[in-house]
Parts: structure tokens; C-alpha cells; sequence
């Protein structure tokens, strides 16, 4: 019999619509698991002890989660999915409408 407490998301991220070169903030946080782990896409992006893992990325440890912020100076579309360390997950996807403006001058 298992008498431990079992953990639930207490905040998962949401479905998200921005304008191309906009910074994504996505949210997760579970019950009695502090440690959350992120994916974008089949891609871990942030491990647990909320570390981001990827240059695209940062990730701010809250009370009972960790916030996954996406850079919008990157592709960051795409399935988004937060999990803890009892497997319970949240997923949203990200969309980003329009082009991106491009920082490099060439000098010809």
C-alpha cells in the first residue's frame, strides 16, 4: 500500500498567441513536488532544479515550481510540456505570428 503523498500540478502553462521576437512565460507548479522539469517540443529545455539547458531559454524557480521563459529572439514555437518527478504533466503550445527582424547589418 502506498501511503505517500501524491502530487498534483497546481499550475500548468497555457496555449499562448505573440508577435514574433516577444518572450514567453510559462508557468508549472505541483502540490508537493518542487522539482519540474521542462520540454519544447521531444527537447528537454530546463531540468529539474528548474536549470535551463538550452541557450533559448531561462528558467526562475518559484515556492512549488519553475516558470519557463522562452526567447523571443529564437523559434520558440511549437508543444510545451512541464513535468514533475511523479510524471504528472501540463502541456500548451506557443505560436508566434509574424517575422523576425534581423539584427545583422551587412556592409557591402
Amino acid at each position: 500500500m502506498n501511503t505517500g503523498v501524491q502530487s498534483v500540478l497546481t499550475k500548468t502553462p497555457s496555449n499562448v498567441v505573440v508577435e514574433a521576437g516577444t518572450d514567453i512565460t510559462m508557468e508549472c507548479s505541483s502540490s508537493s513536488v518542487r522539482d519540474i522539469e521542462w520540454f519544447h517540443d521531444a527537447t528537454e529545455v530546463a531540468g529539474f532544479w528548474c536549470t535551463a539547458r538550452d541557450p533559448h531559454y531561462t528558467a526562475k524557480s518559484t515556492e512549488n515550481g519553475c516558470n519557463l521563459i522562452a526567447l523571443g529572439r529564437y523559434n520558440v514555437q511549437g508543444l510545451y510540456r512541464c513535468y514533475d518527478k511523479r510524471y504528472n504533466f501540463g502541456e500548451a503550445v506557443a505560436i508566434v505570428i509574424g517575422k523576425f527582424k534581423s539584427s545583422v547589418t551587412l556592409l557591402l
